[in-house]
């Protein structure tokens, strides 16, 4: 399935101890107790343009300073450190012996962790609400970091993921990062100023359909994501992650940003967002020129929205991207992917986020 994998690194690594006033290193052993609770910040781009940032330079001694303030349209949320064994999936991550929760609502997500004296490895995500369940073991786990952190520490992993969509159709997912530590300094945030290391990693993800063990499309795409990570009382203070097929390591377009706010164990307000995945009647319809397709998702998700011609052909990518929770929407103003007018006529309009799939018909009248 796909993640949204910097979230889920977001909070794993938020959770070291130490401020000191020069390089610091980070070992397995700093990781918070279960039972600490951690506030972060969440902003993701909806618009496709990207989040104005400034990422900073690489090397010794930098000074990075950040501020919730200047990232509007996000959402404040707690995460609870878990002992794997006490959740409700925890048969299915046998080797995860430390563990996250982050719950909105009847909405409740785990993420599992095998962290050992030399990694720190994500196994796999667990997703429930009032009536949806999704777990999802990862076949090769993302190697998270890599012990002791320090600066010029560096690794590299493949990942492997796959979902069974049915019908005959399998979704296979394969990234390949590239990890060092380019920097080390000061990060400045709202609830004070921390020694961190700054983590690059360069990933390309190749996703590729099979029906019937056949291949019959294939995506792929990279990204740059820092993560700044402190080694006493915060850990990862903030992760950027920059928009697909960047190349610039001092982009200035973001598509998801996350930073640690508030003193360790202050919960926040969470904000109002979607209990399940859904896609919402299109309005107008009919319509002529335009329509706004809306849709929920509960948990940041990689999300597709395509409209199809009634033979089933596909007709525009509406969106491609992630998004944060709550609700979203764009709108179709009956072109095709060229930008033509497509005929008047029935048309079907596909969202897909990991497994969950939902067709709507909209009718276009000129």
């Amino acid at each position: 399935m796909a993640k949204g994998r910097y979230w889920m690194l977001l909070v794993c690594l938020s959770l070291f101890s130490g401020l000191t006033r020069a390089q610091i290193t980070v070992n397995s052993g700093d990781l918070p107790a279960i039972g600490q609770s951690l506030s972060y910040y969440f902003v993701s781009d909806s618009t496709g343009q990207g989040i104005p940032v400034n990422v900073g330079n690489a090397g010794a001694n930098q000074v990075w300073s950040f501020d919730q303030s200047a990232y509007p349209g996000g959402y404040l949320s707690t995460v609870e450190i878990v002992d794997p064994a006490s959740t409700p999936f925890a048969a299915s991550f046998p080797g995860s012996n430390w563990g996250w929760k982050f719950s909105l609502d009847t909405a409740s997500t785990y993420i599992y962790f095998e962290n050992s004296p030399t990694t720190l490895k994500q196994l796999g995500i667990a997703f429930s609400t009032s009536d949806t369940t999704v777990v999802d073991p990862t076949e090769d786990p993302d190697t998270i970091l890599v012990y002791p952190l320090a600066y010029n520490t560096s690794w590299s992993y493949t990942s492997r993921d796959s979902v069974d969509l049915g019908q005959g159709l399998l979704l296979v997912t394969v990234a390949q990062s590239q990890v060092v530590v380019d920097a080390w300094g000061t990060v400045q945030l709202p609830a004070g100023t921390f020694p961190a290391l700054r983590v690059r990693e360069d990933r390309t993800t190749t996703q590729t359909l099979y029906f019937n063990g056949f291949p019959i499309n294939t995506d792929q795409w990279s990204n740059i994501s820092y993560q700044w990570v402190s080694d006493q009382g915060r850990g990862l203070l903030v992760t950027i992650s920059s928009l697909n097929n960047e190349t610039n390591p001092n982009f200035t377009r973001a598509e998801d940003i996350q930073m640690q706010v508030g003193p360790v164990g202050i919960e926040p307000e969470p904000s109002p967002v979607a209990e399940r995945f859904e896609l919402l009647p299109a309005f107008p319809n009919p319509f002529n020129p335009t329509t706004t397709v809306s849709f929920r998702v509960p948990i940041r998700s990689r999300v597709t929205l395509t409209v199809y011609s009634v033979l089933g052909q596909p007709v525009k990518t509406l969106m491609d991207g992630v998004v944060g929770p709550g609700r979203h929407q764009v709108q179709w103003d009956g072109t095709n992917q060229a930008g033509r007018p497509v005929s008047s006529g029935i048309y079907l309009v596909e969202m897909r986020a990991g497994t969950f799939q939902q067709v709507i018909k909209v009718v276009l009248n000129r």
